[in-house]
């Protein structure tokens, strides 16, 4: 009596679904929401360094991750002129939010939604990785359940869209346990240098 093995790729379809799932609620909320009291640091830290290559505003947090949600911005042309702003030179964050706001809100409204989607397409890369993570680890069903809880659950798709570096903590904690858990399994070359870099990237994106 032969027993029927089950393709990996017949759960294919959940894939896609969840994954659209998450984008119709973040897109949502990432559209609509007002920003929230954090978002304004995390925004103004990675233009200050994408236009200038000074970090003075990153004390707080390594800049990573606020430099990758700033780029978006930079692409539809927008510049903060952090260096011409009131408190700049004195190193504080505050006054110089408050100078780029009091100047364009509008402007400056733009380019934190557009860091939002930045943010959203990191999770929707951590959805995809944790599905296949998961079923290579525990199989289909896992791999189904893990997924649509992540696409379902009320923490994740709020954190998921906004410009902070709660994403890039949760990428780098688990990317660095899944290689980490490859490497331990099947190492090599290749698995030893990706988690080298799971490792730095889990640093660069903590507060």
């Amino acid at each position: 009596m032969s027993s029927k093995r089950i393709s990996p790729w017949s759960s294919a379809p959940i894939l896609p679904l969840s994954l659209a799932t998450m984008v119709v609620f973040m897109v949502g909320g990432a559209l609509h929401d007002t920003p929230t009291v954090d978002e304004p640091n995390h925004i103004v830290r990675g233009m200050a360094l994408l236009e200038t290559g000074d970090g003075r505003l990153n004390i707080a947090h390594p800049p990573l991750a606020n430099l990758v949600q700033a780029v978006p911005g930079r692409i539809l042309g927008h510049s903060f002129e952090v260096e011409s702003r009131e408190g700049w030179e004195s190193w504080n964050l505050d006054e110089v939010i408050e100078s780029i706001i009091a100047a364009d809100y509008e402007a400056f409204r733009e380019v934190l939604f557009a860091g939002r989607f930045s943010t959203l397409v990191s999770s929707l890369l951590l959805g995809v990785y944790l599905y296949f993570l998961t079923r290579e680890r525990f199989g289909i069903a896992a791999a189904r359940a893990t997924l649509v809880i992540l696409a379902l659950h009320p923490v994740f798709l709020a954190h998921g869209r906004l410009v902070t570096t709660d994403l890039a903590i949760t990428m780098g904690v688990v990317l660095t346990a899944g290689e980490l858990w490859r490497y331990l399994t099947r190492p090599g070359l290749a698995r030893s240098l990706l988690r080298y870099s799971d490792e730095h990237l889990d640093r660069m994106g903590r507060p």
